[in-house]
Order: C-alpha cells, then sequence, then structure tokens
C-alpha cells in the first residue's frame, strides 16, 4: 500500500479554482476568471512535473536504510551512510540522522529530492562519535517526503533500525609489574628459576665454559679474579581475566522529562549549552565532544569497568608478549584459552562486547579449570562475600592472585539522592571490610576508577614485600 496522500493543499487550489471560475461564469465576469487562472497554471505545472504523472498516486515510496563500513570501536568516531531511495516524485525530504550532540530533538536534514541523474536516490553521511559498547542501536533513519509544491506527502515511514556490536576501546597501558612467575618461556618478566636473564641473585666462580658476557668485571677489577653473574632468566606470563558478572551497580540517571513542556525546556537548555561549547571551542578549551564524554563516563556501571579494564589489561599485555585467557566467574559462558597476537585480543573484545549480566551464582573456584602458574586477574564490584571466598579458594590452590576492583564508588555516591546516602555508607564500609580481609591474606587490590593500575600493583608488591 503507497503511504503517498493528497495533502489539502491540492483541495484548496481546486477549491479556488472552481470558486473563481464559477463565480465569474455566473456573474458574467471574465476577470474573476482569470484571478483564478495563475492557480490553475501553478497546479497543472506541478503536476505535469511528477514523473508518474498522470497517475494518482507515485508508485515508489520512499525509503532510507543507514550502513557503516569498518568494525565500530567505542570512543572511536564513525562515519553513518545513509541511502534515501524512491525520491522519483520527492521535492524535499526530512530525514533523522544519528545526533552527535545527543539534543532531546534529535537531528533532522532537510534535503532536495533526486534528480533524473540520480536514479531516485540520495546518499547522506554523518559522522558519529559512538561512547557506548555492546550491541547498540547506531541509528533509525525516519523520513518524511513531499511531492511538488506539497500536492502529495508521504506518511511517517520509520526507517530499518541499524543495530551494531560496538567494540570496548582497548587503549594501551603501561604493562603491569607482575610478580616473578613460576614457568613461562622468553618475555618480559621475571621468572623464579635461574637462566638468561637481567636480574642478579649473586656470583659465583668462574669456571670452564662460562660465556664471557656473563663475568662481573666490576669484581674482577677489585678483586682480581674472573666471577659470573648468577640471574633470574625472563620470562612470559600467562594471565587469566577471571570476570565477575552477576551484577551491574551503576549510578542514578536523572529520568527523562515528562511532558511537552518540561521537554521543550530540556531542549533549550541543551541549545544554550551547545552555545556555550562552541564559545569555549572557539577559545581554545574543552566543547561539545569532551562535555558529553565526560558525562557519558559518569554513566560508567561495574559492567562497563570490567568490560573496558578487561579490555585494556588483555591488549596491554598480549602487546608486551603475554598469552592472556578469560573465563567467567559464574560459568555461563565458554572460556577463552590463553593466547596471544591481534586475532586473540580481537576474539576477547568480541567476546566482551556480548557479555550481559548474568543470572546464575558464582561457580566454586575449583570449577574455573585455571592453568598451572597462570597469574589470576579477578575483575569484580566485591559487592558480596562469595567473590572474597572465591578469592581466597583461588590463592589457597597455589595462584598468584590480583583483584581489579570496577565499583565507580565515586560517580554512585556523587549522583545518589540524600535517603540513598545512609545506605551507600553501610555498603561502603563492608566494601572496605573485604578489601582489608583480602589485602590482610597477601592479595593485592586495585581499583580501576583510580586509574593507572601499574602503579598501584607496583606499590601493593612493595608493601608486600616490606611486611615479609
Amino acid at each position: 500500500m503507497s503511504t503517498w496522500f493528497v495533502t489539502p493543499a491540492m483541495y484548496r487550489a481546486l477549491a479556488v479554482i472552481v470558486f473563481g471560475v464559477g463565480l465569474g461564469l455566473s456573474v458574467g465576469r471574465p476577470d474573476v476568471v482569470l484571478l483564478a487562472a495563475p492557480i490553475a497554471v501553478a497546479l497543472l505545472a506541478a503536476l505535469a512535473g511528477m514523473r508518474h504523472w498522470p497517475k494518482r498516486r507515485p508508485v515508489s515510496d520512499p525509503h532510507a536504510d543507514s550502513e557503516v563500513g569498518d568494525a565500530i570501536v567505542s570512543g572511536s568516531r564513525v562515519r553513518v551512510r545513509t541511502t534515501l531511495t524512491g525520491l522519483d516524485d520527492a521535492e524535499l525530504v526530512t530525514v533523522r540522522l544519528p545526533d552527535t550532540t545527543e539534543r532531546p530533538t534529535g537531528l533532522t536534514k532537510v534535503i532536495a529530492g533526486a534528480d533524473g541523474a540520480t536514479g531516485g536516490s540520495k546518499v547522506v553521511d554523518v559522522d558519529v562519535d559512538s561512547r557506548s559498547w555492546g550491541t547498540t542501536r547506531i541509528a533509525r533513519p525516519d523520513l518524511l517526503a513531499a511531492g511538488p509544491d506539497g500536492l502529495l506527502a508521504t506518511a511517517p515511514v520509520t526507517g530499518r533500525e541499524l543495530v551494531e556490536l560496538v567494540l570496548p576501546a582497548a587503549p594501551r597501558q603501561r604493562p603491569l609489574p607482575l610478580p616473578p612467575i613460576d614457568g613461562g618461556w622468553a618475555g618480559a618478566h621475571l621468572s623464579r628459576r635461574p637462566g638468561q636473564g637481567n636480574d642478579l641473585v649473586d656470583l659465583r666462580d668462574f669456571v670452564a665454559g662460562d660465556r664471557m658476557r656473563a663475568v662481573h668485571w666490576r669484581a674482577y677489577a677489585r678483586l682480581g679474579k674472573l666471577y659470573t653473574r648468577r640471574t633470574l632468566s625472563d620470562a612470559d606470563a600467562e594471565l587469566t581475566l577471571c570476570l565477575d558478572l552477576r551484577t551491574n551497580l551503576a549510578p542514578r540517571v536523572p529520568p527523562p522529562p515528562i511532558g511537552w513542556v518540561n521537554r521543550m525546556a530540556a531542549s533549550l537548555q541543551e541549545t544554550i549549552q551547545l552555545l556555550r561549547d562552541r564559545r569555549s571551542e572557539r577559545a581554545g578549551g574543552p566543547g561539545t565532544k569532551e562535555r558529553l564524554d565526560a558525562r557519558e563516563r559518569a554513566r560508567y556501571g561495574s559492567l562497563d569497568h570490567t568490560a573496558r579494564a578487561a579490555a585494556a589489561i588483555a591488549a596491554t599485555q598480549i602487546g608486551a608478549g603475554d598469552r592472556v585467557g578469560m573465563l567467567s566467574v559464574t560459568g555461563d559462558r565458554r572460556p577463552i584459552r590463553s593466547g596471544g597476537g591481534n586475532r586473540h585480543l580481537q576474539r576477547i573484545r568480541y567476546e566482551l562486547a556480548t557479555m550481559r549480566v548474568s543470572p546464575l551464582r558464582l561457580t566454586p573456584a575449583a570449577n574455573w579449570h585455571l592453568r598451572p602458574g597462570a597469574i589470576v586477574l579477578l575483575l569484580s564490584p566485591l559487592n558480596d562475600d562469595d567473590i572474597v571466598e572465591a578469592a581466597r579458594a583461588v590463592r589457597g590452590r597455589g595462584h598468584q592472585l590480583i583483584v581489579v576492583d570496577t565499583l565507580p564508588r565515586d560517580e554512585i555516591v556523587r549522583a545518589a539522592t540524600a535517603p540513598q546516602l545512609d545506605h551507600l555508607r553501610v555498603v561502603n564500609v563492608q566494601r572496605e571490610l573485604r578489601i582489608d580481609h583480602l589485602k590482610r591474606h597477601g592479595i593485592p587490590v586495585l581499583h580501576w576508577a583510580d586509574g593507572h593500575i601499574e602503579t598501584q600493583l607496583a606499590a601493593a608488591i612493595r608493601l608486600t614485600r616490606t611486611r615479609r
């Protein structure tokens, strides 16, 4: 069924023409008939310009489809191409496009209809900043079309939703200063077995067969005797990322405005803020993109921090030559075996982009199937005692364990209402007790929201050595 319909403009034009001609003929006044002649000529010219005239309505209906070219990464700018088809008899088209500024009214663009050279189609490109991750709706190009002089129009045409899988960003950071490991081959980390490396253990007498490059020449200069350096070998590490996906603790998001008055006020406020952003950009300060990025970061929940922390740690350690695996502590997702390289990193990022809150309970640490000698990084908001007991069980099985706290505690407190603050204080005290319990058992706890987890880990290792 065609979506084109005759607008009241055509009926008004026909009514004026019929009334003018009828009145002129009834009273014998040719000048009255001539008054309706321009309207009749304009109406005939508009109808003659339609490609499907003299049919009553155009055959083809307008339609819009959006697409993106490459894989989308959170935090990057992507080009969305919207193709409009079926515009043979359209003079003006209004289409809703993805809006980078996130205005409440959305972004609408009015474009001219297609001519004969374009085959009844138009292409519109828009650059959009992708701030979220996971399965995300990128665009839904709804449109309206009007024929010549607005005599024909279409009902609102709902475009097909463009839903894409947005990968979490994987920024490279400084590698984690891991404690000495038991296994591994050649790599960038210190191991516990003797061999070729850079960490000096002691000196021994030089014997036949020792390499000359291993001679400690400073000791020879002082003592006049050859000594050989004994070092610990450098090795790569095998890391297993254990994700706690049982809950998503996020800051409170203000509800959307209700009622047309509140929506208009919100739209006006956003427009004023855009003008301020442009003034700030001209002065060399932060603009709209920086403001929206900061607002999006303030809405991150523990699930967002878990995905971004896992992607960043995996990218950093794989770039350093380590092997990284990943699993869910609830056992509802297929674990990823340890590996390295860019293809393995992309597999981890695609798995992170599809993860959701798990309704299952925590599985025992014995069922995690951790490889011997693997360094375990447990990413969790630490919101209950079960995860603490699981961490102790992993440490008791001989694994080196590092806990990464993924709770955005400052953002949650900042966005909370007054009645919620008392409850948050109690929750915060319980979490601090769990963190102190882990630290007393020699398990370092890093806070992802504070940033620079490699510095936090180095400080935790130094503190552990000092206590010993």
